[in-house]
């Protein structure tokens, strides 16, 4: 019991003695998998040194999944990493294929994304600059949900112009959201009739990290720097994120 609390209790669990075994068989067999190591609260080096005593106590293999940009005390971290990591291997997410398996699942294949625009989502997605593929999913099972409600005529041209527009832009929306305080703003004002029909993201003054956001999309098909939005409602966009 915690403290005298009832509704608590506290347990002290040594998990290397759990892995110990006189079997040689059992011990070259043994693999733990450390995930999302960078979100751990207990501090990167105590972690690594946690980890260690499994390889040098039990003889254990250890992998550790780990987005090391993001681990905290990461000078120390990488000091202690050399010492006890023997092998590090760099994974990139093959966001083409992740694409291409997302438009055959029920509620995106509607869609018919068609090759083209399939490399423009790959295009925009590259552009935000991180590789949270789950974001990416949500974003395009969202964007399908939203064109479900719409007269959407892929054949007619001009139609099929705007929803290109509107597939990269809601991409963009939805994948910056979170992270990004000017995209933030804009979403919190009720969108109007008036910029629903034509809605300039950056009018006006524009302070540096607008001018971030543009320089970083620049030159991107879909997404006209000094004007988003002409047929397609950028804010209507953030506000229903």
């Amino acid at each position: 019991v915690s403290d005298g609390n009832p509704n608590e209790i506290n347990l002290e669990l040594d998990l290397v003695s759990l892995f110990k075994t006189d079997s040689n068989n059992v011990q070259k067999n043994r693999i733990i998998i450390f995930d999302d190591f960078e979100r751990c609260k207990i501090d990167s080096v105590d972690m690594l040194g946690y980890i260690n005593q499994f390889v040098e106590h039990s003889n254990i293999r250890i992998i550790i999944l780990c987005y090391e940009d993001e681990v905290p005390n990461k000078k120390e971290y990488d000091k202690f990493k050399e010492k006890l990591v023997g092998r590090t291997f760099h994974i990139e997410p093959d966001t083409m294929s992740a694409i291409e398996d997302f438009c055959q699942e029920p509620g995106i294949n509607q869609l018919k994304l068609d090759n083209n625009q399939q490399r423009k989502i790959r295009d925009v997605f590259n552009k935000v600059g991180h590789k949270n593929l789950r974001s990416l999913h949500q974003a395009i099972q969202d964007f399908s949900a939203v064109v479900e409600r719409l007269e959407y005529q892929p054949e007619e041209k001009r139609q099929k112009d705007l929803f290109e527009r509107f597939l990269v832009q809601y991409v963009v929306a939805y994948c910056e959201y979170p992270s990004n305080e000017e995209i933030r703003e804009i979403a919190s004002h009720e969108p109007s009739a008036m910029n629903l029909l034509n809605f300039n993201l950056f009018a006006g003054v524009q302070n540096e990290k607008q001018k971030a956001i543009l320089e970083k999309y620049n030159n991107l098909p879909g997404l006209t720097p000094t004007n988003w939005i002409f047929d397609n409602p950028m804010s209507f966009i953030l506000h229903s994120i």
